[in-house]
C-alpha cells in the first residue's frame, strides 16, 4: 500500500517520528488502514467514535487488532486514508458521544 500522509508532523518530538516509522515499517498501519476503510465501507455515515465502537465489536478481526485500533488510531487512520479512499461527509451529533456535531465518513 502507498501511504502517501506522513506518520508524524515536523514539530513532533522524535519518539513520535520513530514510533511513526516502526508503524508503517511493521505494515500495521496499511492493515490498519485497511480495516477502517472496510468499516467505512459496510457503514457509511459513521463518526469516528462510532466506527471505533463497531470495529471493536467485528468478531473477524483478534483482539489485539480490535485492541489496538482504539479512538486515537481509527481517527489517525481516517486521516490516511481520507481523499484516497475515503471521504469526509456532513456534519451530525454523534450517537456514541453526544455534544457536538462531528464528521462523518463515507467510501469514494
Amino acid at each position: 500500500m502507498d501511504i502517501r500522509t506522513p506518520h508524524s508532523r515536523n514539530t513532533d518530538p522524535m519518539p513520535s517520528h520513530l514510533a511513526g516509522e516502526h508503524i508503517t515499517a511493521s505494515g500495521r498501519r496499511a492493515r490498519h488502514i485497511d480495516i477502517v476503510t472496510r468499516a467505512v465501507e459496510e457503514n457509511p455515515g459513521h463518526t469516528a467514535r462510532e466506527l471505533c465502537w463497531l470495529i471493536g465489536r467485528d468478531e473477524s478481526l483478534d483482539q489485539a487488532t480490535r485492541d489496538a485500533l482504539d479512538y486515537h488510531e481509527v481517527v489517525r487512520r481516517l486521516s490516511d486514508a481520507k481523499g484516497v479512499q475515503i471521504r469526509v461527509g456532513w456534519h451530525r451529533p454523534c450517537t456514541i458521544k453526544p455534544g457536538r456535531d462531528v464528521s462523518v465518513w463515507y467510501a469514494k
